[in-house]
């Protein structure tokens, strides 16, 4: 008897004599395989569906030199800060855990 390459299922030739132990292993084996891909997707759809529930801000802001808090009304659990270090090779950023961002946020030299 012969096996597929990627699951091992079995491929009976014309002279094979099929045996019930054989085309039932093979059906277990298939049987743990579903059970095991669909509890994995199960998983991941709870987690997409937790994930679409999230709250999220999007947004930009050049500041302008003066002290200035922004209440996302929740607690991000990240923050992306992107751009700052083309514009101006010096800047650097602080984040800190908190439901509200304050300082002095970056504002674009003169020319």
């Amino acid at each position: 008897m012969n096996y597929t390459k990627n699951y091992h299922l079995p491929q009976w030739d014309e002279t094979d004599r099929i045996m019930r132990t054989d085309f039932n292993q093979m059906c277990a084996g298939l049987e743990d395989g579903l059970t095991t891909a669909q509890a994995a997707a199960n998983a991941a759809q709870q987690t997409a569906d937790a994930a679409a529930v999230l709250p999220y801000v999007i947004g930009t802001y050049t500041g302008t030199g003066a002290d200035l808090s922004i209440d996302v009304g929740f607690r991000p659990r990240f923050l992306i800060i992107s751009g700052i270090k083309e514009v101006d090779p010096k800047a650097f950023v602080n984040v800190i855990n908190t439901q509200q961002i304050s300082g002095r946020f970056y504002q674009r030299p003169y020319e």
